[in-house]
């Protein structure tokens, strides 16, 4: 479920449209064991909502308000919040581009030059977009492309293993597996990986090599 609220316009005094960002707010809410699985709270507002017992697992709730939320024997496994999902990207040794660079080498002289990369378990928030970039038979198991801008990169051969591709822009994304899954994205190199409803797939090539 996404419940983010879509976008809201309004007319200045010239008839210009000016749009405003819009909130969800939860304030004094009862949710006491309800269910968000799998949820969109992304710039949700959460203050004082009591929200003892409710299942988050799986949730986003990344900029969300907490003040003085009630979350007594609440769920919250797996939830994606501001907080570095494994390995932040500080910590990388070679620094992150550092390794792109040699990986992309690695793939265009066919292993002769350069190193591969394993960015498994990183959170690649921070880098917003890796656009345009030849990943082929990168390893990256568990780790975090939420929000990222994915177009046009190739990805044949990569294991992306429960990987988090929520709300990313897979537009032109090359990704050959030799099995496909539609809804579950279930293939080889692809098996439970998070692709989620708001990831745009657009001329994405994921036919089964």
């Amino acid at each position: 479920a996404d419940l983010r609220e879509g976008a809201i316009a309004e007319t200045d005094a010239r008839g210009y449209l000016l749009y405003r960002k819009p909130e969800t707010e939860f304030g004094r809410v009862i949710g006491c064991g309800a269910s968000f699985a799998n949820a969109n709270l992304e710039g949700s507002d959460l203050t004082g909502a009591d929200l003892s017992k409710a299942d988050f697992s799986n949730a986003v709730l990344t900029d969300v308000n907490m003040t003085l939320t009630t979350m007594m024997e609440t769920n919250l496994d797996d939830v994606l919040t501001d907080e570095p999902v494994g390995k932040p990207m500080s910590e990388l040794d070679p620094p992150l581009f550092d390794q792109l660079q040699e990986h992309i080498q690695f793939v265009e002289t066919a292993g002769a030059q350069g190193l591969p990369a394993d960015l498994s378990g990183v959170d690649l928030r921070p880098v917003k977009t890796m656009a345009n970039m030849n990943l082929a038979a990168i390893r990256a198991c568990n780790t975090t492309f939420y929000g990222l801008d994915l177009r046009n990169t190739e990805l044949q051969g990569a294991n992306l293993e429960n990987a988090d591709l929520r709300n990313s822009n897979l537009e032109g994304l090359i990704c050959e597996v030799q099995t496909l899954r539609v809804h579950g994205w279930q293939g080889r190199f692809f098996a439970t990986a998070i692709w989620g409803l708001r990831s745009s797939i657009r001329r994405a090539d994921c036919q089964p090599s």
